[in-house]
């Protein structure tokens, strides 16, 4: 009897259906990776702009704090005050790192709220002695070995 390679293949992939657990396929996250890449993309072409400090601040984005270690500059255009103010398209915070010459570089977005909040499944970071609101940060523009939604990132320094 001779078998075919489409039916080896064929008979292999019912097996395996067979043998995989009810709901598993369903369920393998995939649909969340998806709505997270459509909520990144979202939000990098919303800040693409923004690369361009002057065009941020004639949007209504202001300095709030000067250089802190691993994360920059902050650009603060409004705290939201809870989850019902929060939009993906408009973070709170724009995140710059200073580069030679008194330049600065978008680096991340950040989002802000008065009370817990969730985000692209996350939850935000809650309030500590140097930032009274719960925060999240999402390093879209520099790459953080810790994770995109780590808060700090060692690659961003106030040493010019």
């Amino acid at each position: 009897m001779r078998i075919s390679v489409r039916t080896s293949i064929t008979a292999a992939a019912a097996v395996v259906l067979a043998l995989t657990p009810a709901g598993a396929l369903a369920d393998d996250g995939w649909e969340e990776r998806k709505a997270l890449k459509r909520e990144l993309i979202t939000v990098k072409a919303a800040t693409a702009n923004y690369h361009d400090l002057e065009r941020a601040e004639a949007d209504g984005y202001a300095l709030a704090t000067e250089c802190v270690p691993g994360t920059g500059y902050h650009y603060l255009h409004e705290v939201a005050a809870g989850q019902e103010d929060l939009a993906v398209a408009e973070p709170n915070l724009l995140v710059y790192a200073p580069l030679p010459g008194g330049f600065r570089q978008l680096v991340a977005v950040e989002y802000a709220s008065e009370t817990p909040a969730t985000l692209f499944g996350r939850e935000f970071d809650p309030p500590n002695e140097n930032v009274p609101y719960y925060t999240l940060h999402v390093w879209l523009w520099k790459w953080n070995p810790d994770g995109l939604f780590y808060p700090t990132n060692s690659r961003v320094s106030c040493e010019r």
